[in-house]
């Protein structure tokens, strides 16, 4: 969908392709000013369980409700192609980061993931390592 003024909002426009293993589909980016729901997250996390084309996802400055990070969570146990992973804003914090972390140390392909401020403690950044 693209509302006026170009804003789109939602991730049909990747998901399909994502599911599909798209070749030419190697890095995305979500930008800040894409419309997003709980729903949308899901729906684009459940089109990357089996995708090994995706090597960079970049979702930085999006508020992230538990569920999308419960998403994210179950993607990252399931993909082992996504090398790189930025996402969550700045109230992302340690609960987000430790329901995260339960996909990543799962995850046997992740090399990278950003969490640059995002108020994380000490406390919450031992529950992860990759």
């Amino acid at each position: 969908k693209m509302p006026g003024w170009g804003e789109k909002v939602g991730v049909s426009d990747w998901t399909e392709r994502l599911s599909c293993n798209d070749e030419t589909l190697t890095s995305l980016l979500v930008m800040r000013n894409r419309k997003m729901t709980t729903e949308d997250w899901g729906s684009l996390c459940s089109s990357l369980h089996h995708n090994d084309k995706l090597t960079e996802l970049k979702a930085s400055g999006h508020m992230l409700e538990m569920a999308a990070v419960e998403s994210f969570a179950l993607m990252l146990t399931k993909n082992s192609g996504l090398k790189r992973l930025a996402l969550g804003d700045a109230d992302f914090g340690d609960e987000r980061l430790v329901l995260l972390g339960k996909g990543i140390a799962q995850n046997s392909g992740l090399e990278e993931i950003e969490l640059d401020l995002k108020k994380l403690s000490a406390t919450g950044a031992r529950h992860v390592s990759i």
